[in-house]
């Protein structure tokens, strides 16, 4: 089954490549005024715990663009999602699109975490102690959500 893109979700894919274009380009138009030695690696906490050559800094994008690239193929396929939830003909469209827009989403949380990473370590800021509580939470509760609202049409499917 191919699901077309809503209107949603074409804005969550723009959002989601400006988002991604511009810590690349940032990281382009600074890279001569970043440190040699800049931040790597981030404790629970926040503080940094590693410091790495600037060079280093260049793994980050690449893995963004990777993730970006992998998180859009499988969206494209549906049949290939582990669906937490039994999909009958009734409920296929709404399930897959619900699941659609979780992915999308979260694809758009993480490559703003990569972003957020990447401007920190070219600033050579520690990261904050919120930070990975946030992440998580957004992230989980993303999942969370989106995998209710499958549970629930499942549920009404099964009362009529």
């Amino acid at each position: 089954m191919k699901l077309k893109h809503t209107k949603l979700h074409w804005m969550l894919e723009v959002f989601t490549l400006i988002v991604m274009i511009s810590s690349i380009t940032y990281l382009y138009l600074n890279w001569n005024s970043i440190p040699n030695h800049i931040p790597m690696h981030y404790n629970i906490s926040g503080n940094i715990d590693r410091y790495g050559d600037r060079g280093e800094i260049l793994f980050l994008p690449i893995l963004e663009i990777g993730l970006y690239l992998l998180l859009t193929v499988v969206t494209i396929f549906p049949k290939s999602w582990n669906i937490p939830v039994q999909v009958t003909e009734t409920i296929r469209e709404p399930v897959y699109r619900n699941l659609k827009t979780m992915l999308i989403l979260m694809k758009l949380e993480i490559m703003m975490v990569f972003s957020y990473l990447l401007f920190q370590q070219i600033k050579a800021d520690r990261v904050g102690v919120w930070f990975l509580p946030i992440f998580i939470v957004c992230l989980f509760g993303t999942m969370f959500y989106y995998i209710r609202k499958c549970k629930k049409l499942e549920k009404k499917e099964r009362i009529f």
